[in-house]
């Protein structure tokens, strides 16, 4: 009898074993797999944004860099999702991310901070077709029973080497 209740034993704590393997390898495999294929970490082609007009419309700049950022472009996006919430990038067509030398030359001093955006190492985050709420007076054109949305393409800046949040700005489609 207490070989039998010795063997069930052990045959107990090798089945858990087993299964808690094989779970955590499940989950190891699924993350990898999920890391992969939504992310390379090169950089999408920095056309998207120079040949925008509305992004040379205000005065931004950003050149092709061959440096070695800190923050790879899936960090990038992730603190962009962060910031933005999880319902933007839901609902982006796409999300895109372009690493290079930011220059804003309309305002290039970041309000409360010592950042020069002159040249500046930059991932710039893309969500592609999304619907943002109006922000500010009304146009003269519009009441206030207007749907008070509009299609847009919202980027947000983060800094290449620290992953800091530099600032956000949209244009619409």
């Amino acid at each position: 009898m207490k070989k039998i209740v010795i063997w069930l034993f052990i045959t107990v704590l090798v089945l858990c074993g087993v299964k808690i393997a094989l779970v955590a390898n499940n989950n190891s495999n699924n993350s990898a797999t999920v890391a992969s294929t939504i992310y390379s970490e090169t950089s999408d082609p920095i056309s998207g944004l120079t040949q925008n007009r509305n992004f040379v419309a205000h005065g931004l700049e950003i050149k092709d860099t061959n440096e070695v950022f800190k923050v790879t472009r899936s960090i990038a996006i992730q603190k962009a999702t962060t910031i933005e919430g999880q319902d933007i990038a839901k609902q982006a067509s796409s999300i895109t991310a372009v690493k290079g030398n930011f220059t804003d030359n309309e305002s290039p001093k970041i309000p409360e901070s010592n950042i020069i955006l002159k040249d500046y190492p930059v991932w710039i985050v893309t969500f592609h077709d999304v619907t943002l709420q109006m922000d500010g007076p009304l146009p003269k054109n519009m009441d206030n029973n207007t749907n008070q949305t509009f299609l847009a393409d919202l980027n947000v800046i983060i800094d290449g080497n620290t992953a800091e949040f530099l600032g956000s700005f949209a244009y619409n489609k």
